[in-house]
């Protein structure tokens, strides 16, 4: 389906079927492969495969959208350094993050163990 989207994007844009069909069309074809993979596992009753390798062909199909519209966010009007926060914006977003795991990992972890030891696990 999503390699169907693509040839939409001719009439629709322009620009970006043009990259996609040049610099994304490794990540769409491996995208494409993956998904018609997972079709053909389908019937083989192995779900964990084909949960992964359609997984994998999202995330390539996605990989390849933002690979085909780099430096660009939206179109052709905003370009990703335009849009980025101020550095030290950033910097604190990145502190805030870390505190905020090393708050949480002690917890789930001991959730895990928890759980492991009553055997809800699996």
């Amino acid at each position: 389906m999503a390699l169907a989207g693509v040839f939409v994007l001719h009439s629709d844009s322009p620009r970006l079927f043009h990259q996609l069909s040049t610099v994304g069309a490794p990540l769409l074809a491996v995208s494409g492969l993956c998904g018609l993979a997972a079709l053909l596992l389908l019937r083989k009753g192995r779900p964990p495969v084909v949960r992964t390798l359609a997984a994998l062909a999202i995330a390539t199909v996605v990989a390849g959208w933002g690979v085909a519209q780099y430096p660009y966010l939206l179109g052709t009007h905003l370009t990703i350094h335009h849009a980025a926060a101020p550095s030290p914006t950033l910097w604190v977003l990145l502190g805030v993050s870390c505190v905020a795991a090393a708050m949480i990992a002690p917890s789930l972890l001991l959730l895990l163990y928890t759980l492991q030891l009553r055997r809800k696990l699996g």
